[in-house]
């Protein structure tokens, strides 16, 4: 939506999606749509609203969050205070690898709101971008990877990295994921926002692996996700990261001398606490631990010493014939089908029921 969208909403009804951010439980907006980004919002990217809502605005999404069905519902109203372009907004909740979002359409004032509020847009969001990667070497080729990898990062990445991890036609090529990272540290750092960080990459114990269960695609969003995660965490500015490959496993690991966490931790340090630790890499942690689990991958975290933070990739291989086990985004539903099923083929085998059937 461009800005004279913004300012004559009421003369043009079907132009656009309303613009859109994505704030977590916490009210900091984690990304924007493409539509809010093209209508100069771009200034809200990783902002806290607290201080530019009520207190009982902050009160009434955070009872709405808390009863959130995940079904369909109307939203609430808000007032924004001091954000430029916007004045108030109509908020649903959308939930993204596990977690709620508030997904907060934005207008210029109440008076615009409700002249221009079309509940066929109200359900419109902008389209989300599924990449195909290619990794091969060619100066064509390497550069219109880097322009797949910016788009998908730039506006709108939650939803482009939650829909391309759950594409029912993605093409699931085996692939060597020993130079396929390597292609990713050469060629593709242009392609991400890092801010000046360096990245170095070193490999041990060079095996022969091969991954069947993720696609190069989702693996290079994944690995772009932890890049983007250390980029925020670094306090050097230097990102150390190693592979180490075996027979039935390989290992890549980030490591860097990190900013002070905001919260101080004692014992243990499990992957999901990066969010708790530095709020600002949030939805790059669940986003990367849900494409991790949705392919059979884990991902670990260790906090040492003074200011070390170190997380993993860890891949093994499972062979075609043994189940392996993943998550999928409805696995309740799909629970209670597979034993739905299997009461109705039990069912069926039954001798008084096949006299029936024949």
């Amino acid at each position: 939506m461009d800005a004279e969208f913004i300012q004559n909403a009421d003369q043009k009804p079907n132009a656009a999606p309303y613009p859109i951010v994505y704030c977590d439980e916490n009210l900091n907006v984690a990304d924007i749509s493409p539509t809010a980004k093209s209508g100069n919002f771009s200034h809200l990217q990783g902002l806290s609203l607290k201080k530019h809502l009520s207190a009982k605005d902050i009160s009434a999404l955070s009872a709405y969050i808390r009863n959130h069905s995940g079904s369909y519902n109307s939203g609430i109203f808000v007032d924004i205070n001091n954000v430029k372009g916007t004045k108030c907004a109509h908020v649903t909740a959308v939930k993204l690898f596990g977690k709620n979002y508030f997904e907060m359409r934005l207008f210029r004032s109440r008076t615009s709101m409700f002249k221009d509020f079309d509940v066929s847009r109200i359900m419109l969001s902008d389209v989300p971008y599924v990449p195909q990667y290619d990794l091969s070497r060619d100066r064509i080729t390497v550069n219109e990877t880097r322009e797949k990898l910016s788009k998908t990062f730039s506006a709108g990445y939650l939803k482009n990295l939650y829909y391309s991890a759950l594409e029912p036609f993605r093409r699931e090529i085996s692939f060597e994921p020993v130079d396929a990272t390597r292609r990713i540290f050469a060629d593709l750092p242009y392609g991400l926002e890092l801010g000046g960080t360096k990245f170095s990459l070193s490999v041990r114990n060079e095996e022969a692996f091969i991954h069947n269960i993720i696609d190069v695609s989702n693996y290079v969003n994944l690995v772009a996700v932890f890049m983007k995660m250390f980029c925020a965490v670094t306090k050097t500015g230097n990102v150390s990261c190693s592979m180490i490959t075996e027979e039935d496993r390989v290992s890549l690991l980030f490591s860097t001398s990190a900013k002070e966490p905001s919260t101080l931790f004692a014992g243990g340090f499990a992957f999901d606490l990066i969010a708790d630790a530095y709020p600002e890499t949030a939805s790059l942690v669940w986003a990367a631990k849900y494409i991790g689990a949705l392919f059979g991958i884990r991902c670990y975290a260790e906090l040492s010493g003074k200011d070390t933070l170190t997380a993993e990739i860890l891949m093994r291989k499972s062979p075609p014939d043994i189940e392996i086990g993943v998550m999928h985004p409805h696995y309740k539903e799909l629970e209670e089908l597979c034993r739905t099923a299997a009461a109705l083929s039990v069912y069926l085998e039954n001798e008084e029921v096949k006299k029936y059937f024949i």
